[in-house]
């Protein structure tokens, strides 16, 4: 059987571009938004990330309902870059981390790939960067960057990339 009360509502959108977000951790939020911004995150509010790349907003606020409260957490308020909103930049996409773990940054990983590298364990060591498993409080997602890591090393394998 299905009806309201059995599926679940889309996300809300993000209130500038209308698209919709994902929902981030508050401990995400509250871990990466610059120190001046850090009152306005904290609390028990929950957010939700804009994951449309040429969206100024990063994070956005909803109140209990799940709707947007008007309280925004734009590029410029948060300590780290966030690698898909910069990926149309070459010069910032290459320095912006894909792992923040581990600090790791596409132009590295294209630098392993070029050497040879095609698994994420074969890029660390060609690197050096370890893993430490702070996703939450150090990925803008506010999860595990495997699989973007992982598209990343696949895109940067395909002949003929652009991005290499």
């Amino acid at each position: 059987m299905t009806g309201p009360e059995t599926m679940s509502k889309p996300p809300e959108p993000c209130p500038r571009c209308n698209r919709a977000g994902q929902k981030v951790p508050n401990k995400t939020v509250r871990s990466l938004v610059k120190e001046e911004k850090a009152v306005e995150a904290g609390g028990d509010a929950r957010y939700n990330i804009c994951t449309t790349p040429d969206c100024q907003v990063v994070y956005y606020a909803l109140d209990q309902e799940g709707k947007a409260t008007g309280l925004l957490f734009h590029k410029k308020d948060l300590r780290v870059g966030v690698w898909f909103k910069e990926a149309h930049n070459p010069e910032i996409r290459d320095k912006t981390p894909i792992c923040y773990c581990s600090d790791l940054a596409r132009g590295e990983i294209a630098q392993a790939v070029r050497a040879g590298c095609g698994t994420i364990e074969e890029v660390r060591r060609f690197t050096g960067a370890n893993t430490e498993g702070q996703c939450l409080t150090k990925n803008p997602m506010g999860k595990c960057c495997h699989l973007v890591f992982m598209e990343a090393i696949n895109e940067l394998l395909t002949p003929g990339s652009e991005n290499r």
